[in-house]
């Protein structure tokens, strides 16, 4: 007897004979109960990957906003500038950065190296 048959068989005998009906209405309500619950986190978790599916194919019809920037464009681009060094400051670090003001960065560094090792 294939298994399918033979399950069928089973709840048959268990609803008419050793359950009565009104025990059997009653688990049959709180298995659509569980049901119900599943489906109740099922449901909206679905839901959501489907709106973000068509949000991407709607977003992937539609031309880009005139105001905002190309990804990709080779425009102008802006640097921010370095700090200018403070002259008027007295301070250990102003006073190298003074006294090595028209060096090249490699000459800076030797020079407020030379200037810190001596203190």
């Amino acid at each position: 007897m294939p298994i399918d048959q033979t399950m069928a068989w089973f709840a048959q005998g268990l609803h008419s004979s050793v359950v009565p009906a009104t025990v059997w209405t009653i688990i049959s309500w709180i298995a659509f109960f569980f049901k119900l619950v599943s489906l109740s986190f099922a449901i909206p978790i679905i839901s959501l990957i489907v709106f973000d599916f068509f949000l991407w194919l709607w977003r992937l019809n539609r031309p880009p906003p005139r105001d905002s920037p190309r990804i990709g464009s080779k425009g102008p681009r802006t640097f921010a500038q370095p700090p200018s060094p403070n002259y008027g400051a007295s301070s250990g670090a102003s006073s190298a950065t003074r006294s090595t003001g028209n060096l090249n960065s490699s000459q800076r560094r030797m020079g407020y190296s030379a200037q810190t090792d001596g203190q």
